[in-house]
């Protein structure tokens, strides 16, 4: 049986257009890489996998605490997950 839902969407209403441009200034390449890793985690989700109830989550989306995960960067050197939760 195919069970059909909702897509999700990111809601950008709590971001900061000034953080966001300082972090592309700064840090081009983890900017692209995290939102490329959004992106991934948003494929998961339209697919249907329940991220808390995954066995493994992708090396770059971490468990913070009462449900709220955090995605950082891959691949890239120097800069520690100086991406946004």
């Amino acid at each position: 049986m195919l069970i059909m839902h909702d897509k999700w969407s990111i809601d950008v209403s709590f971001a900061s257009r000034s953080v966001f441009s300082q972090f592309q200034r700064n840090h081009p390449k983890e900017y692209i890489s995290c939102f490329s890793n959004l992106e991934k985690i948003r494929k998961l989700l339209d697919d249907g996998k329940k991220l808390a109830e995954m066995e493994h989550h992708p090396s770059f989306f971490r468990h913070e605490t009462k449900g709220i995960f955090r995605i950082g960067q891959s691949g890239n050197r120097g800069d520690n997950n100086k991406c946004f939760k």
